[in-house]
Order: C-alpha cells, then sequence, then structure tokens
C-alpha cells in the first residue's frame, strides 16, 4: 500500500512539473485548505481511473515477484 501512494505522488508531482506549476503545490497546510484555492483544482475522472489504472498494471507485476520471493524465503524475519 506504501508503494502505491509514493507512486500516486510522485507522478502527480512529475505531472505539476510537466504542465509548468511547481511541485510544491502538493503540500498542503491547513491556510492552503482553508483559502478554498484548491476548489477547482484537479484532473477530470476519466483521468484519475486512467492513472489508477496504469499505477496498478505497474505494480501489479512488481508485487506479484515480491511474493514469489517472499514465499521461498519463509525463513527471513524481515519479511514476515
Amino acid at each position: 500500500m506504501g508503494a502505491f501512494i509514493l507512486t500516486i505522488h510522485l507522478l502527480a508531482m512529475l505531472g505539476l512539473v510537466m504542465t509548468g506549476k511547481s511541485w510544491q503545490l502538493m503540500i498542503l497546510t491547513y491556510e492552503k485548505f482553508n483559502s478554498h484555492q484548491y476548489d477547482n483544482h484537479g484532473y477530470p475522472l476519466w483521468i484519475v481511473y486512467l492513472v489508477w489504472m496504469g499505477i496498478v498494471l505497474l505494480l501489479y507485476p512488481l508485487s506479484k515477484m515480491y511474493m514469489g520471493y517472499k514465499a521461498k524465503n519463509r525463513e527471513k524475519w524481515w519479511l514476515s
């Protein structure tokens, strides 16, 4: 789950940089949240779904490889 969230945030930061905006917009503070500057901010839902499916497809093979490695190395305490 942590890799999924990290990947989403890194891609969001990359998307901001590619559109000419600062990656620091991803840092949400209480003052920014209450100023309503993000009311019209974001992507259409179909883009969100497309990115979500892409991330799942990207991370699935990595997760499957990790699952196989973990199953073959049950004696390693750090994999529990």
